[in-house]
């Protein structure tokens, strides 16, 4: 199976990287934090980038296999949100599951302020 391998053979630092660099851009680059185009009022095209870079850590997300992510500091928990609380958002547009791990959300940020 496709996600098992992937969790057996995967980085979480290099994936949580991949994750927050596609969502805020890197770092290093000068639009860093500047506002996306799948940020707000998002089109069809915008959803399927979103999709295309973000749906299979959504997937292992909503499966529970990236709950190690909060064990990553801050960028771990923060790429663990933005999977389980915007991802959806985009992948699931107009539709009642876009909002169906919003709970998952709320506890990967409880446990991250708990955790300091």
């Amino acid at each position: 199976m496709i996600i098992d391998d992937y969790t057996m053979n995967s980085n979480p630092e290099t994936d949580i990287n991949k994750v927050l660099n596609f969502w805020f851009g890197c770092k290093s680059d000068k639009d860093y934090l500047q506002p996306k185009c799948f940020w707000y009022a998002s089109s069809p095209s915008d959803d399927q980038l979103v999709s295309q870079h973000l749906a299979k850590y959504y997937e292992l997300a909503t499966n529970g296999q990236l709950d190690n992510w909060i064990n990553f500091g801050s960028d771990g928990a923060l790429a663990l949100i933005l999977l389980l609380d915007q991802t959806p958002r985009n992948i699931y547009r107009n539709r009642p599951e876009a909002f169906m791990t919003d709970s998952m959300a709320l506890s990967v940020a409880k446990r991250a302020v708990e955790n300091g």
